[in-house]
């Protein structure tokens, strides 16, 4: 996924792909200073079954990680179309979100 924000560090605006590292943290390299940012701001993580239920009814955009306590569960939500898939951790979860061509 291709995201465009300042970076921390040099203040100038950057397009930078979003990757995630074998440990499940997610970052981005600036294309200005080359410094490397973890970057867990692209996603957000209902934290119960009610939030849960309100996300799978009222669909707002966005990306969002829920831990069902079996595996983790990996939502996209995108122009009236939601996309769910389920994970055995964090890891792969984020990767699929990060990826490019489904719903948002």
């Amino acid at each position: 996924m291709i995201l465009k924000r300042t970076c921390p560090h040099c203040g100038e605006e950057t397009e930078s792909e979003l990757r995630v590292n074998r440990f499940g943290v997610p970052f981005y390299a600036c294309n200005e200073c080359g410094v490397i940012t973890e970057d867990r701001q692209w996603y957000r993580c209902p934290v119960n079954e009610a939030q849960l239920q309100w996300l799978m009814q009222k669909k707002p955009e966005g990306r969002f990680v829920y831990d069902s306590g079996s595996g983790v569960v990996g939502i996209k939500i995108g122009g009236g179309e939601l996309q769910y898939e389920e994970f055995p951790d964090g890891p792969e979860c984020l990767k699929w979100l990060a990826r490019e061509g489904d719903a948002v």
